[in-house]
């Protein structure tokens, strides 16, 4: 709450006292101090995102896939522009991608489920969608809950990362 302190400085301490408070199962903490640093910039990403999290968590699907689209969105202008600051965080576009698929299949939610299929498909993952090393066909699978053998194992293996194995799992 320093006034003093730079508002990115601040947005970030809202988004780390809130980010805790989820981590420790206090939703409602959690959003309270997420909606305070919205209040200083309603586009800040990180936030955003933290908000699509806790919106996961209460079951509001489909406010959860908004604000994916709205962060996915920013953080994309962000990285296109060249944009931001030594003190602004650059979410992972791939991470948000398998996050919001994630959210659009468990919402049921045709539509998002093809705007984030559609986002992944451009450059840079345009490759990993049309490849040819069957990377695309684990994705539709895991996607239509269809039986994954073990030659899926090995290329799910072979894309998971520490950042993205939650969305791929």
């Amino acid at each position: 709450n320093n006034k003093k302190a730079g508002k990115e400085f601040q947005l970030l301490s809202y988004y780390n006292i809130a980010a805790e408070a989820l981590r420790n199962h206090n939703i409602d903490a959690s959003l309270r101090h997420t909606i305070e640093g919205l209040k200083l910039d309603d586009e800040y990403p990180l936030l955003n995102y933290l908000l699509s999290k806790i919106c996961l968590r209460t079951g509001d699907l489909n406010q959860a896939i908004k604000l994916c689209k709205k962060t996915y969105r920013k953080n994309i202008s962000i990285l296109k522009n060249k944009s931001f600051t030594n003190n602004d965080i650059v979410l992972s576009s791939e991470e948000l991608l398998l996050y919001g698929l994630n959210i659009s299949r468990l919402a049921g939610n045709n539509e998002a489920l093809n705007y984030f299929l559609f986002e992944y498909a451009q450059p840079p993952y345009k490759n990993f969608i049309n490849d040819s090393s069957g990377k695309s066909s684990v994705i539709k699978k895991i996607l239509s809950k269809y039986p994954i053998d073990d030659e899926a194992i090995t290329i799910i293996e072979s894309i998971s990362a520490p950042g993205n194995i939650e969305y791929l799992v």
